[in-house]
Formats: structure tokens, sequence, C-alpha cells
């Protein structure tokens, strides 16, 4: 994490793509993007919406990891989330965090070409951070 002057919270893109990209410095058209925060059991969470650069594949991803108190990832913590969930369609937008009865849940949609747009709704392991059960 990095503090702005001007009381921003900035958390580097290479912090986060790590799963993605095979260099510490990801290609500059890799977007991240889209954060969303939780607190659950204890700890705090953050999903984000990982979009692949131009030289890639096309793909578009959520990530998720822990952070710490001061906003800075957990070492180690960073899963690519899309790589576990099954059955939720091959682009994953826009996650957001659904807590309910103390179980954990992320939903996102799947593309915006799609008509009508389709959402999905998966549960995740609060302990690996990966998907628990299909979307």
């Amino acid at each position: 994490m990095i503090s702005d002057p001007h009381d921003k919270i900035i958390i580097p893109t290479a912090d986060l793509a790590s799963p993605w990209c095979a260099s510490d410095v990801p290609d500059e058209s890799v977007r991240i993007y889209n954060p969303a925060l939780v607190r659950f059991q204890g700890r705090l969470l953050m999903a984000w919406r990982w979009d692949s650069g131009r030289r890639l594949t096309m793909r578009r991803q959520i990530g998720v990891c822990a952070l710490d108190e001061h906003l800075g990832v957990m070492p180690g913590s960073i899963v690519n989330l899309s790589e576990t969930i099954h059955g939720g369609g091959l682009y994953h937008y826009d996650p957001r965090f659904l807590v309910f009865k103390d179980r954990l849940f992320i939903h996102y949609n799947n593309n915006f070409n799609t008509r009508p747009n389709l959402l999905f709704l998966v549960e995740l392991d609060p302990d690996s951070l990966e998907a628990k059960s299909p979307a």
C-alpha cells in the first residue's frame, strides 16, 4: 500500500496481479479495478476485477485477497478466484461480497454483451478464499 498526501489509499497493481502475470511488472494494458471490501470472521477481504492486457488472450477474472489493518496485501493471500469457479461463465465482471448467515459469497456478472446480463453467486471458503460451490 502507498499513502498519498491527499489521504488516498493506493494498492499498486503489481501487488494484485501476481497470479496472472509472469513478471513482477504487469503489461501496461492490464487493468485492475472495481474493488469490493468486506470484514468477515475478523479478516479484511478485498475482491477486484482483473482485465487482461492486449498482448494476452482476453480474460475478465476476479481476484481475492486478505488485507492487513493498514490496507496492505497480506503476503500469500492472493487467489485467482475465477480459476476455482465452476459453471459460472467464461467472463467474471465486477465482484461484490455478500455475507448471509455467517457464510461468505461473491456475486458477479458475466458479460456486458449478454442480453439480458447474467448474475452469478458463488460461496467462498473463508480460509482458502476459493469457490466452495459451483456458481
